[in-house]
């Protein structure tokens, strides 16, 4: 599968990961109020290209776009980064949206313990046109 920023991707170290996976599952992501906004599914190293990151892997992993695996995870996720970085909602987003992912979109990392997964997308892959928003986070 070809994925998108393979040229950095292939400049990284095991990247993505061998441990990720093609996966067919519901996926929740923070998102602007705006779904066809372009920034909702760009990942940190393409919003943020002059970002300094400290090791290969979080290089890579700013590459993978960030996702959760119920609702409630996620908002509770949003809730603590919140409550650190109370102007959080300008960074990822005021709203949590879902949708579909499939095997051919990409592949994604093992669920950690607080619902969070990283997803590499593959090359041509559009999922703004697959998500919508459930919930507002931040009026």
């Amino acid at each position: 599968m070809e994925m998108k920023y393979r040229q950095e991707l292939e400049a990284l170290p095991d990247c993505p990961p061998r441990s990720c996976q093609p996966c067919e599952r519901h996926a929740y992501r923070f998102v602007y109020a705006e779904i066809g906004d372009s920034r909702n599914f760009l990942p940190a190293a393409k919003r943020n290209p002059a970002r300094e990151f400290d090791s290969d892997e979080a290089r890579c992993f700013s590459h993978a776009l960030s996702f959760f695996s119920t609702q409630v995870l996620a908002i509770a996720f949003f809730r603590r980064l919140r409550m650190r970085h109370r102007n959080v909602a300008k960074t990822v987003g005021t709203c949590l949206a879902v949708g579909n992912l499939n095997a051919a979109d990409g592949v994604a990392s093992v669920v950690r313990e607080d619902g969070h997964f990283s997803f590499f997308e593959a090359m041509g892959v559009e999922l703004s046109d697959r998500f919508q928003i459930v919930e507002v986070l931040v009026p």
